[in-house]
């Protein structure tokens, strides 16, 4: 996937007559790019004023006057550990245009009610002939931003606009992430290969007694000695997690730049 971030905009907020009380924002854009006919995991890096598809996704994407024909977004509801998918109206000369829909068969579209959360992951179903471009954008977060995961599966991304390695001490989801000595008993991250349509799934290796294995995210590809992972995470690319470890809990990574 190609992805860019696109602008940082420090802005000053407001002051009181009695004393002067200054906040800095920085609003960011990342941008997407989107192939021609194809399945592309992205994900929320930045916070924002409101969360529906509406407002995060917005009049982008190529809609229809079908569902069948629309780009569609699909998001998997962790509470069911099922899909919901949604479509965009275009073209049909009505109120219905250039909005989200439930992709749920109903006539008239029912309003999708979903929402995007900081560090929230969703696909993209491009069903369009020719590529396009993603504009995702919002608030820079200032502060250690946290991301829920769940036992089961959950699509996640790094809630900050900038691009990290999964074995970087930035990453920091070794640090509630649970592992094992095989593959088949540690949580995963399962990666999307954008170029080949199909998943790279990790592993974290833990209790072997080796410091060059624990604690470090490897290939679920069978071999031994497992390969370390070298896998840089773009902003605004999704992966899922897939907790194994019996309960929920929360990934927070420190901020990794100074500002503000």
């Amino acid at each position: 996937m190609k992805w860019k971030t696109l602008l940082a905009i420090p802005m000053l907020l407001a002051a009181t007559a009695q004393a002067q009380v200054n906040s800095v924002n920085a609003v960011g854009m990342v941008k997407i790019n989107i192939p021609a006919n194809k399945l592309v995991f992205v994900s929320l890096p930045f916070v924002t004023e409101t969360t529906t598809l509406d407002s995060v996704i917005g009049d982008q994407l190529t809609g229809a006057g079908n569902s069948g024909s629309s780009d569609r977004i699909t998001i998997f509801n962790t509470t069911t550990q099922s899909y919901e998918s949604f479509w965009k109206v275009e073209g049909t000369n009505t109120s219905f245009d250039d909005k989200w829909y439930k992709d749920d068969g109903q006539f008239p579209p029912v309003a999708a009610d979903v929402s995007i959360l900081l560090g929230a992951g969703f696909w993209i179903e491009s069903r369009n002939g020719s590529d396009q471009n993603l504009i995702i954008s919002g608030e820079v977060p200032s502060e250690d931003s946290g991301v829920d995961l769940v036992e089961g599966l959950k699509q996640i991304g790094f809630p900050y606009p900038v691009a990290v390695n999964i074995n970087s001490p930035e990453f920091m989801l070794n640090d509630i992430a649970v592992g094992a000595g095989n593959s088949g008993s540690s949580d995963r991250i399962i990666i999307w290969d954008i170029v080949n349509q199909s998943y790279t799934p990790l592993w974290l290796v833990e209790g072997v007694g080796n410091p060059t294995f624990d604690g470090f995210w490897h290939f679920d590809d069978g071999q031994f000695p497992p390969t370390k992972a070298d896998i840089e995470i773009g902003p605004g690319v999704g992966f899922w997690f897939e907790r194994r470890a019996t309960g929920n809990g929360t990934w927070t990574p420190t901020k990794p730049y100074l500002w503000p």
